[in-house]
Protein backbone atom coordinates (compact mmCIF):
# COMPACT_ATOMS: atom_id res chain seq x y z
CA UNK A 1 0.00 0.00 0.00
CA UNK A 2 1.33 3.41 -0.95
CA UNK A 3 0.91 6.67 0.88
CA UNK A 4 -1.42 9.21 -0.70
CA UNK A 5 -1.61 12.99 -0.68
CA UNK A 6 -4.29 12.63 2.01
CA UNK A 7 -1.74 10.91 4.25
CA UNK A 8 0.63 13.84 3.75
CA UNK A 9 -2.00 16.42 4.66
CA UNK A 10 -3.09 14.41 7.70
CA UNK A 11 0.54 14.17 8.84
CA UNK A 12 0.98 17.93 8.59
CA UNK A 13 -2.26 18.46 10.53
CA UNK A 14 -1.08 16.01 13.21
CA UNK A 15 2.14 18.01 13.56
CA UNK A 16 0.05 21.17 13.97
CA UNK A 17 -1.97 19.44 16.70
CA UNK A 18 1.26 18.73 18.58
CA UNK A 19 2.44 22.32 18.16
CA UNK A 20 -0.89 23.83 19.25
CA UNK A 21 -0.99 21.54 22.27
CA UNK A 22 2.54 22.49 23.29
CA UNK A 23 1.85 26.18 22.69
CA UNK A 24 -1.25 26.07 24.87
CA UNK A 25 0.22 24.00 27.71
CA UNK A 26 3.65 25.64 27.79
CA UNK A 27 2.47 29.24 27.54
CA UNK A 28 4.13 30.14 24.24
CA UNK A 29 1.75 33.13 23.82
CA UNK A 30 0.80 32.39 20.23
CA UNK A 31 -1.74 34.72 18.64
CA UNK A 32 -5.31 33.37 18.75
CA UNK A 33 -4.36 30.87 21.48
CA UNK A 34 -4.75 33.14 24.47
CA UNK A 35 -6.94 30.75 26.46
CA UNK A 36 -7.70 27.09 26.94
CA UNK A 37 -10.96 27.51 25.06
CA UNK A 38 -9.19 28.93 22.02
CA UNK A 39 -6.75 26.02 22.06
CA UNK A 40 -9.60 23.52 22.32
CA UNK A 41 -11.37 25.22 19.40
CA UNK A 42 -8.19 25.06 17.31
CA UNK A 43 -7.67 21.41 18.18
CA UNK A 44 -11.27 20.62 17.31
CA UNK A 45 -10.89 22.22 13.88
CA UNK A 46 -7.60 20.43 13.26
CA UNK A 47 -9.04 17.11 14.45
CA UNK A 48 -12.06 17.48 12.21
CA UNK A 49 -9.83 18.31 9.25
CA UNK A 50 -7.72 15.22 9.99
CA UNK A 51 -10.83 13.05 9.98
CA UNK A 52 -12.13 14.60 6.76
CA UNK A 53 -8.84 14.11 4.91
CA UNK A 54 -8.28 10.71 6.49
CA UNK A 55 -11.74 9.57 5.41
CA UNK A 56 -13.23 8.82 8.83
CA UNK A 57 -15.82 11.48 9.71
CA UNK A 58 -17.73 9.16 12.04
CA UNK A 59 -14.59 8.36 14.13
CA UNK A 60 -14.37 12.02 15.24
CA UNK A 61 -17.94 12.00 16.52
CA UNK A 62 -17.30 8.81 18.47
CA UNK A 63 -14.06 10.20 19.92
CA UNK A 64 -15.73 13.46 20.99
CA UNK A 65 -18.60 11.56 22.61
CA UNK A 66 -16.19 9.36 24.58
CA UNK A 67 -14.10 12.36 25.68
CA UNK A 68 -17.24 14.22 26.76
CA UNK A 69 -18.43 11.20 28.77
CA UNK A 70 -15.05 10.76 30.48
CA UNK A 71 -14.79 14.46 31.29
CA UNK A 72 -18.31 14.57 32.71
CA UNK A 73 -17.64 11.47 34.81
CA UNK A 74 -14.40 12.97 36.13
CA UNK A 75 -16.15 16.21 37.07
CA UNK A 76 -18.92 14.27 38.78
CA UNK A 77 -16.51 12.14 40.82
CA UNK A 78 -13.63 14.52 41.53
CA UNK A 79 -15.05 17.99 41.01
CA UNK A 80 -13.28 20.98 39.52
CA UNK A 81 -9.53 21.34 39.91
CA UNK A 82 -7.08 24.12 39.19
CA UNK A 83 -7.20 27.89 39.73
CA UNK A 84 -10.92 28.23 39.05
CA UNK A 85 -11.76 25.59 41.68
CA UNK A 86 -10.57 27.90 44.44
CA UNK A 87 -12.69 30.74 43.08
CA UNK A 88 -15.83 28.59 43.17
CA UNK A 89 -15.15 27.35 46.69
CA UNK A 90 -14.64 30.83 48.11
Amino acid sequence: MRLTWRDGITTVLAALVVLVTLAATQGWDWPLLGSERAAVAALTVLGYAMCVFGGSRTALAITLAVLWALTTLRHALIGPVGPRATLRAG
